[in-house]
């Protein structure tokens, strides 16, 4: 049944054409009614119950569907007050959709005295909620009659949940109330109760559930042999989930659910559940629908996290993709086609007999063509020639592996079988001969400058004896004459 909460209020009890009923004084009548919203008042109705004497003394209650009734029944006045009870009751053709709710306990019911003249007490509100785990410092509420502060000696305020007194408000700690709805009761002294009312005598009181930021998921996992867990991938603030929320997570206030830790490549589904009923999951403001995009070469919005109607479960589609086998990660140096050369992780999973990664090789002649030269183990490749090689990826782990074309088979690449030394020689002569050529014609020439250069030293130097026997002989010739 839906709810129909009591907070009490004080009217003047008027007459069909809203004037003031009084006394022969010409005091106004005082009453208590219920506060209720507008689409609530036609649901409720009131019983007033005075307490009188029978034929034999004794005490009987006596019930009223009319106040004024009960007023000219009973002689209530100024100068002839009553004590009375008023009870609130849901109309009878809308018992099976509402219901009473006093938080106070009481059922729904108040008694107070009626004809008494009164001094109206003002209860002025100044907050009426505290998120979990703050201790605001003000006051609830002030209460003040005639303009001035009412005597804090002349009530009393109590804090109450689901009917139980917890004490009074000056003794709570507001910091370590759960979350949720309480109430604030206040009450007169038996001493100020015929001299004073209250304008209102309860104050609905709400503890909110802190929230926190529910974090953002921004882009996809990515495979490495290794378990992803969701909570590497999820920022909050542009900062680390984990290191934002440490402390809850340590505690157990936040755990990870679903799918939430994964190996291979694959759609999962994952939850962060808040375990602690004080806290709730908020959108956040910055990126108020959770979207993220599930590959980082790409900006579509793939999908959004859910938060529960309670808003203690987050939750969150997310994606491991595949690693891209790049073009610089295919070696082309090796005399038996193409291999893989991909990162160190990576190789392990190429190891051993049943390798989780392994790969064939298709030959192809030609760029365009359709024949396959190979496929078969132990193709030999003719040193010099030049191929066309697709790699094909199988073993358990084939689907977390894709080539850049976004599949397990590349496309074809261009791969020259390497030649043997002595046909690196041949083919390094064939491809330099006329720099040999030059090189022989210019050593032959050297050569017969350094012949002729050494035939012109020697002609050079017989000339030179020559002329010196010559003189010698001259010289002796001239010797003897004289």
């Amino acid at each position: 049944k839906a709810p129909v909460s009591v907070k009490w209020k004080t009217e003047t009890l008027k007459d069909s054409e809203g004037n003031a009923i009084k006394d022969a004084l010409g005091i106004p009548y005082i009453y208590r009614v219920l506060d209720l919203p507008e689409e609530h008042k036609d649901l409720v109705e009131y019983e007033y119950i005075i307490t009188v004497k029978d034929e034999n003394g004794d005490d009987v209650e006596k019930k009223y569907t009319s106040l004024k009734e009960l007023i000219d029944e009973n002689g209530v006045d100024s100068s002839n007050p009553k004590r009375i009870k008023t009870q609130a009751k849901i109309k009878s053709d809308q018992e099976t959709e509402y219901e009473i709710k006093d938080a106070t306990g009481r059922g729904g019911a108040i008694e107070y005295t009626l004809g008494t003249p009164m001094s109206v007490v003002t209860v002025t509100v100044n907050r009426e909620s505290n998120v979990y785990g703050e201790s605001p410092t003000s006051e609830v509420a002030i209460l003040t009659s005639d303009n001035t502060t009412f005597d804090p000696n002349l009530y009393t305020i109590t804090l109450l949940k689901d009917g139980e007194k917890l004490g009074l408000l000056s003794e709570i700690d507001f910091g370590s109330l759960e979350a949720g709805e309480y109430t604030i009761l206040i009450e007169l002294t038996s001493d100020a109760a015929d001299s004073y009312v209250l304008d209102k005598e309860s104050i609905t009181y709400t503890v909110e559930k802190k929230e926190l930021e529910a974090p953002v998921l921004s882009i996809s996992g990515v495979f490495n042999g290794e378990n992803i867990r969701i909570t590497e991938l999820l920022t909050v603030g542009g900062k680390a989930y984990t290191e934002v929320y440490a402390e809850y997570i340590e505690s157990g206030i936040i755990v990870s659910g679903g799918d939430y830790s994964n190996r291979d490549v694959g759609d999962y589904v994952a939850t962060l559940e808040l375990t602690n009923a004080n806290y709730v999951w908020v959108k956040s403001g910055s990126e108020a629908l959770l979207k993220y995009a599930l590959r980082e070469e790409t900006s579509e919005n793939i999908s959004e996290a859910e938060i529960s109607g309670n808003g203690s479960i987050a939750t969150y589609d997310w994606r491991i993709t595949p690693f891209v086998i790049t073009s610089d990660m295919i070696g082309k140096e090796g005399e038996g086609g193409l291999t893989l050369k991909l990162p160190e992780w990576a190789m392990k999973l190429t190891e051993g007999e049943g390798a989780r990664l392994q790969y064939r090789q298709t030959v192809y002649g030609s760029e365009s063509s359709t024949e396959e030269l190979s496929g078969a183990e132990g193709f030999a490749f003719e040193a010099g020639m030049t191929y066309y090689i697709s790699l094909s990826l199988g073993g358990a782990d084939a689907n977390n592996f894709v080539f850049d074309n976004g599949t397990q088979t590349s496309e074809r690449m261009e791969y020259a079988a390497p030649q043997s030394f002595f046909g690196n020689v041949l083919g390094f002569l064939g491809a330099n001969w006329i720099w040999f050529v030059i090189g022989l014609g210019a050593l032959l020439l050297l050569i017969l400058l350094i012949i002729l250069l050494k035939r012109h030293k020697k002609k050079k130097a017989e000339r030179l004896k020559a002329e010196a026997e010559a003189r010698e002989k001259e010289e002796a010739k001239r010797e003897k004459k004289e």
